[in-house]
């Protein structure tokens, strides 16, 4: 029997591999208590892609999410703890993820993002005359200082009290009510009004 005609048959062949369109944060410099949204764009919608396709510096990631049908993802960046470092970069890695006609993916990188979760330290402290200098171990915020009031200071047995306060790079000196004695043991204490990481905290210029 010979067969009748058939309309013919068009394939469409897809070998062109997804890429990474954009990789964005956004915070792109991140402090203790903070975190990023990190959102990965793709050419074209793909499968498989999971966090373990992800490096990160200074910090970890969570799971990633898609509510576009996989073109875009989003994931939450939290920076690491007790971490200063100024050069990072989010990186995916295109061997765990493929398009929907089985394509390998790409790789890419971010732009760089800034992480500084250290707390300032203090490294001493010196009291001439009605002033007590206390030195950092980085630059404090000086546009927002700390209140004289959380400050106390016990020179001897006397209470002196903290008239004003000054921040000059990683410097902050205290100026007290009278004059310091000459052989006074000075005790110096500070308590953070809200115990958390505030404008009038002590805290480093970032």
């Amino acid at each position: 029997n010979i067969g009748a005609e058939s309309a013919a048959l068009n394939v469409t062949v897809d070998l062109t591999a997804p890429t990474v369109s954009s990789i964005t944060l956004n915070d792109s410099a991140l402090k203790a208590g903070e975190s990023s949204t990190v959102t990965v764009a793709f050419s074209e919608a793909v499968i498989d892609f999971n966090k373990s396709d992800v490096s990160v510096g200074s910090g970890t990631v969570s799971d990633f999410t898609s509510t576009d049908g996989g073109k875009t993802w989003t994931g939450t960046f939290t920076p690491t703890a007790n971490v200063e470092d100024a050069s990072n970069v989010v990186t995916i890695t295109g061997s765990g993820y493929s398009d929907l006609a089985g394509n390998a993916g790409t790789d890419k990188s971010s732009a760089n993002y800034a992480v500084d979760t250290q707390a300032p330290t203090l490294l001493g402290a010196i009291g001439t005359g009605s002033t007590i200098s206390l030195n950092y171990s980085e630059a404090l915020d000086s546009s927002n200082l700390p209140a004289t009031a959380a400050f106390s200071v016990m020179a001897g047995s006397n209470a002196k009290t903290v008239s004003s306060v000054a921040i000059n790079g990683n410097t902050m000196t205290l100026t007290l009510d009278s004059v310091l004695g000459s052989s006074d043991i000075v005790t110096l204490g500070y308590n953070d009004p809200s115990g958390s990481d505030d404008l009038e905290a002590i805290q480093d210029a970032a």
